[in-house]
């Protein structure tokens, strides 16, 4: 069989040999048994021919692979871009670090704790606005939102064993300017395991210090493959509202392990909440950019979270003074 097969190989091979030569024989037979004015004609058809063919071998050759100029400017552009980046984010840290810094300040100063809890509100509204413009400025062709999650300590024997951590309970603290209104419910309770964007963060089972994805299109197989269990999210509609997502926890690396005043404690973690940023849009630019913004968005938490302690010594500190008045 296989050398039936090697001789009708043969075969075809050296028809199609034979058939070519015939052809070449006969292109330049009738060549040579033509006019002058045939044979002129003739040459410069190929001549033109053979010069397209070979311009167009040229063009697919020079685009078909980048060449070190376009890679240098793409160099160029993202250099370009890191640096307006750094700068942008070292004035925004500055200006909400001392925004932070004149909230505390002013709320020692408030002495109706009413007015303080309005003041506190607007002030929680105004970072989030901060933090949204800094980001709208980094991703100018995207609508942003930005939003605080906090725990809700209501019920602390939940918080009081890391097993149970699937029960622990957030608020939205605060939102941004550019959020929908239909997401703007500040008093609705979602639980760590509804959510998977929070859960691979808390949970001992995965090492994720953050959660991050430029579009949740097609979210629940990703997931499924990275972390091998179910996307979940407590909004079921959640792409009508956003398509592309940071979230990044409020934490603390403590060197003892402790209960603070308004966290849930996990591991060495003293552990406020969540910093999150969406886009309504997919996000499409460079991987790059999205990944200097997850940064960004880390150090901006830090920040949060020393605020955010300073707010609830200021509130233990208001609570011993009105129960010693009481007493």
């Amino acid at each position: 069989m296989k050398t039936k097969g090697f001789a009708e190989w043969i075969k075809n091979e050296f028809g199609y040999w034979v058939g070519l030569f015939s052809g070449v024989l006969g292109i330049i037979e009738v060549f040579f048994n033509t006019p002058l004015w045939f044979k002129i004609s003739f040459c410069t058809a190929a001549l033109i021919f053979i010069g397209l063919f070979l311009y167009k071998l040229y063009f697919f050759i020079e685009h078909s692979k980048p060449t070190e100029e376009v890679e240098q400017k793409y160099q160029k552009q993202l250099e370009q871009a890191v640096e307006r980046f750094s700068m942008l984010f070292v004035n925004a840290s500055e200006n909400i670090q001392k925004y932070c810094q004149s909230i505390v300040e002013n709320m020692c100063e408030i002495e109706n704790p009413k007015t303080g809890e309005e003041y506190l509100q607007l002030s929680y509204n105004n970072i989030c606005n901060n933090i949204e413009r800094v980001f709208h400025s980094l991703w100018p062709k995207y609508t942003v939102s930005v939003c605080i999650k906090k725990f809700d300590l209501s019920h602390k024997e939940i918080y009081e064993k890391v097993e149970r951590y699937k029960e622990w309970e957030l608020i939205t603290l605060a939102r941004s300017g550019g959020t929908n209104i239909d997401r703007a419910n500040l008093n609705k309770k979602v639980t760590i395991g509804e959510n998977s964007d929070f859960e691979v963060i808390i949970s001992p089972n995965f090492d994720a210090s953050y959660f991050a994805c430029q579009d949740l299109s097609d979210i629940k197989s990703e997931f499924l493959k990275k972390f091998e269990m179910p996307y979940k999210n407590s909004t079921k509609d959640f792409l009508n509202s956003y398509k592309s997502t940071i979230v990044v926890p409020i934490r603390l690396l403590e060197k003892k392990k402790r209960q603070k005043n308004g966290t849930a404690c996990l591991n060495s973690f003293s552990l406020f909440g969540f910093l999150c940023v969406d886009t309504k849009e997919v996000y499409n630019d460079s991987e790059e950019a999205f990944n200097i913004a997850i940064n960004y968005l880390r150090a901006f938490s830090d920040i949060l979270y020393k605020f955010f302690d300073n707010v609830y010594k200021i509130k233990v500190l208001e609570l011993e003074v009105e129960g010693n008045d009481n007493e």
